[in-house]
Parts: structure tokens; C-alpha cells; sequence
């Protein structure tokens, strides 16, 4: 089971929001008419439906699966991160990472993401380092990028390696190349 995202939790939050904004408003219009209301104004459940569908909408995510191939040793770790186009490559900020276990040639990893443009990097951080190591300007670990990009000199553009996600979950799958 995957632990809940910022995302997830924010959904539920902006769901709470929605229904108490409904009681408050519910409460003001108790007040104005100083007698007990037996039946909601029109302009209460259209507030009421308008907090509920923005809640639910607002915070909705999809899912990305990301399957790496061609693990070929079971040192180290690999590291999957998901970056946006501002966060791209920057090791300090990204939307989501996860180190996993290189237990077999195939480790898969996944994230609630919301709707958006993306890119993910991956790298198999042999020695446990957590940075790529590299030797006369090239790597020496195994790496991999979205859409297969293999970068001539130096590390792909954002574009190169962008993906879209909208309402539907995403699979992608990333050959680590050395």
C-alpha cells in the first residue's frame, strides 16, 4: 500500500473545508432568520454543491507507475523522481522520489500525482552515495530518463523527457543504460 501524498491528504482537506464552509453558511442564514429553517435556501445547496465538487476536483490525483528495467546488480539502491518542469534535475526539490531495493532485474515504483507535465530520472545509486558518480565526464552508474532520452553532452532537456498526465494513471517504463 502506498503511503498518502501531500495530494491525497490535501483532497481530503479541501473536502472538510468544503462541508464546513456549507455549516457556516447554513449557520449565518439560521441566524438572519431568527427562526428555525425547515428548508434549505437555494443559494445554501448551490454554496453546498459548489464546496463539494471544488473539493473533490481540486485535490484529485492520478497514479504513475514507474517500472525499471535492466537492474543488473542488487547493490546500492535506485532512486526514481518524478520533477515538473521548474524542479527539473534540481537535487534539492522535486514532486515525489522513492529509493527502492534492487531485489531483481525489474523494481517498479509508484506515486499519486495531480494532473500535470512531467519528467522522471532514475538512477541506480550503486554505492549508495546519492549522487551519480562520474568518470572523465560520463557516468558510471546506471541511469535512465523518461520517454528512453539518452543525453549526448550533459543531462537531457525537461521537454525531451516530458510526459502528460491527466485524469487517467500512467505507466512508464525506464531501461537503465550505463
Amino acid at each position: 500500500m502506498t503511503p498518502p501524498t501531500a495530494w491525497s491528504l490535501w483532497s481530503l482537506a479541501s473536502l472538510v473545508f468544503a462541508l464546513a464552509f456549507a455549516l457556516v453558511f447554513v449557520g449565518i442564514e439560521l441566524i438572519e432568520l431568527e427562526k428555525p429553517l425547515t428548508k434549505p435556501s437555494a443559494t445554501c445547496k448551490y454554496l453546498l454543491i459548489a464546496g463539494i465538487a471544488l473539493a473533490c476536483g481540486f485535490g484529485s490525483a492520478a497514479t504513475l507507475t514507474v517500472t525499471v528495467t535492466n537492474v543488473a546488480s542488487d547493490a546500492g539502491q535506485i532512486r526514481v523522481a518524478v520533477y515538473d518542469e521548474a524542479t527539473w534535475l534540481d537535487r534539492e526539490r522535486r514532486i515525489a522520489r522513492q529509493f527502492l531495493a534492487p531485489t531483481s532485474a525489474t523494481v517498479s515504483a509508484t506515486f499519486e500525482v495531480p494532473a500535470g507535465t512531467y519528467a522522471v530520472a532514475v538512477l541506480h545509486d550503486v554505492n549508495e552515495n546519492g549522487r551519480m558518480d562520474v568518470r572523465m565526464m560520463r557516468p558510471k552508474e546506471p541511469f535512465g530518463f523518461s520517454n528512453g532520452v539518452v543525453p549526448r553532452f550533459g543531462p537531457p532537456k525537461f521537454q525531451d523527457s516530458a510526459f502528460e498526465i491527466a485524469d487517467e494513471d500512467v505507466a512508464l517504463t525506464i531501461e537503465l543504460r550505463d
